[in-house]
C-alpha cells in the first residue's frame, strides 16, 4: 500500500498511461483486441473493395452492405449490452470472435475460389454486424472484471486507443 503511494509519487506522469497493465491478463487482452479490431477494419474495407471492384460497382450496393454491417449494432445494441451483464463475458467473447473468424475465413474461401456473389456477401456482412452488435458490449464491459476500479477509466481509455489505432491502421 505504502509502496503504491510512493512509486505515485515519484513515477513520472507519463508512467500512469499504461499503468492497467500491470494487472494479469490485461496485456492479452489489448493484445487480442488490437488483432480483431484490425481484422474486422481489413475485412471492411475488404468487403467495399470486393463489391466496389469485383461485384456491380454500385454506390447503392455498397450503401446495402454498410446496412448489413453496421445495422446490427444500431438496432441491437442496447439488448446486446443487457446480455452481456447477464451471461459469461469469456464464453459471449468466444463465441463472437469465433463467428467474427469464420465470417473471414468464408469471405477468404469464396474471394480465392471466385464464387463471391452479392447474396452470399450480404449474408456475411450481416453474420458480422450481428456478432459485432454483441462483441461490442462485451469488450467493453470486460474491463472491469479485468483491472480494480480505480484502474477502470486507464483501462477504457487505452480501449479506446486500441480501437482508434486498429480502425487507422486497418
Amino acid at each position: 500500500m505504502i509502496a503504491d503511494t510512493v512509486a505515485e509519487l515519484v513515477l513520472p506522469e507519463r508512467s500512469k498511461t499504461f499503468a492497467s497493465l500491470k494487472y494479469p491478463g490485461t496485456g492479452r487482452y489489448f493484445v487480442g483486441l488490437a488483432l480483431s479490431m484490425l481484422g474486422s477494419w481489413m475485412q471492411s474495407i475488404a468487403l467495399s473493395w470486393l463489391v466496389i471492384h469485383e461485384l456491380n460497382g454500385r454506390g447503392s450496393t455498397l450503401a446495402l452492405v454498410g446496412i448489413f454491417q453496421f445495422g446490427p449494432t444500431l438496432v441491437l445494441g442496447a439488448w446486446a449490452g443487457s446480455l452481456a451483464d447477464r451471461f459469461d463475458k469469456r464464453l459471449m467473447m468466444f463465441v463472437t470472435q469465433a463467428a467474427l473468424g469464420l465470417c473471414a475465413l468464408a469471405l477468404a474461401v469464396m474471394d480465392f475460389s471466385n464464387r463471391e456473389s452479392l447474396p452470399a456477401v450480404l449474408v456475411l456482412a450481416g453474420v458480422a454486424g450481428f456478432a459485432t452488435a454483441f462483441d461490442t458490449p462485451v469488450r467493453r464491459s470486460i474491463i472491469g472484471d479485468l483491472v480494480p476500479r480505480d484502474f477502470v477509466a486507464n483501462a477504457m481509455s487505452l480501449n479506446t486507443g486500441v480501437i482508434t489505432s486498429s480502425r487507422v491502421a486497418g
